[in-house]
């Protein structure tokens, strides 16, 4: 299980602010992503961490953003600009080319694996921003 953001208690607390804007019980979440309202709870109290894709299926869930979960915006609604949507829609390269390419984070060059969860990242923001439209 990965523990996402700097700041756990951060994303739990805006998993259950969330749902409540929406004003969804765990059990109407559950029946529309699929999530047990056991593990909706664990994540809401902190208890166990969460793995990207859950917490981008719940972000569509709630419409809100991955950013704001993890706190690194204000603004729960924030997206792509469309000329950000067009740009990025137009990026047609494969996982295997982009691994074979080097990436850098502050200096240090990224290892296969961390390359992978990049592009699970990139992949996830890009979904967001297709079911934005």
């Amino acid at each position: 299980m990965v523990r996402v953001g700097s700041d756990h208690d951060t994303v739990s607390s805006r998993l259950k602010k969330a749902r409540k804007m929406r004003k969804l019980s765990q059990i109407e979440v559950m029946q529309r992503t699929g999530i047990s309202n056991k593990s909706l709870s664990a994540y809401e109290a902190a208890r166990n961490g969460i793995e990207l894709d859950v917490l981008q299926k719940l972000a569509n869930c709630y419409d809100v953003t991955v950013d704001w979960l993890l706190g690194k915006t204000n603004d729960p609604g924030a997206s792509f600009t469309e000329e950000e949507r067009r740009l990025v829609e137009g990026i047609n390269f494969s996982d295997e080319e982009l691994v074979e390419e080097p990436m850098y984070y502050f200096g240090r060059e990224l290892d296969d694996a961390e390359k992978k969860r990049v592009l699970s990242v990139v992949r996830a923001l890009l979904d967001s921003s297709r079911q934005d439209t």
